[in-house]
């Protein structure tokens, strides 16, 4: 799998006792394999057994309150967005990590609208779900850029065609501009380039779209106009 799409990470390590990870199946013979792997983030672990039965005939699956989850697709199988929507509901504020067999644009776009941060495969989990794990709880991304730029391949178009007018909101031209070059996964250097621009000028933008969007980083930036796509066109 290529290189994820992933935030700068921090030298320090996030605090302990403010980073939980909740392990999520409904295998339970999986979740000690899980919990290996996900001790080497070096952050403090939870089991979570999901009843499926129950999640199913509730709708609200029980899931106790973390910072990060980790939820086993290979268990929960056809149920995994119901499960995603509904810790997200639940917990609003927390990042989830998705395993999954394969990673395609017909399993992860489904999840990423549903404002997962990261996707990990299977066959990559033994090096991949520790660093997702710290990634994403230190406020960035853990996936394939293709599934990237896949998605926001789809918003785009369907921005286009809608053909919208711009109101107030919010976005300059050139703001619009630098977006959809970081849209784009180009560096500061490569966005100066194309636009013609200074690498400053361009800074000060990006410090603009941070702010508008509500966001500290890049990753972030990119998340937020997928997933509030009328930012872009209204």
């Amino acid at each position: 799998m290529p290189t994820s799409l992933e935030a700068p990470l921090s030298s320090k390590r996030p605090k302990l006792k403010r980073r939980l990870v909740c392990l999520v199946s409904a295998n339970p013979l999986a979740l000690p394999e899980l919990h290996r792997l996900a001790l080497r983030a070096r952050l403090r672990i939870r089991h979570s057994h999901l009843d499926l039965n129950a999640a199913t005939e509730t709708r609200d699956p029980r899931i106790s309150r973390a910072s990060v989850y980790v939820l086993d697709s290979f268990s929960t199988g056809a149920m995994t967005e119901a499960v995603v929507a509904a810790i997200r509901t639940r917990h609003p504020a927390a990042r989830i990590v998705v395993l999954l067999d394969q990673i395609s644009e017909a399993t992860g776009v489904p999840l990423l609208q549903l404002g997962i941060k990261g996707l990990v495969a299977l066959r990559a989990a033994q090096d991949d779900l520790p660093r997702a794990i710290v990634a994403v709880s230190s406020g960035g991304l853990w996936m394939p850029r293709r599934l990237i730029s896949s998605f926001l391949d789809r918003v785009l178009g369907s921005a286009n065609e809608a053909r919208t007018p711009p109101t107030s909101k919010r976005l300059s031209l050139r703001e619009r501009q630098v977006l959809d070059c970081v849209l784009k996964s180009q560096s500061n250097k490569e966005i100066g380039t194309s636009l013609n621009i200074s690498e400053s000028t361009v800074k000060f933008h990006l410090a603009r779209l941070f702010e508008k969007f509500g966001v500290r980083r890049r990753s972030d930036l990119i998340l937020q106009s997928i997933q509030q796509p009328a930012a872009l066109v209204h």
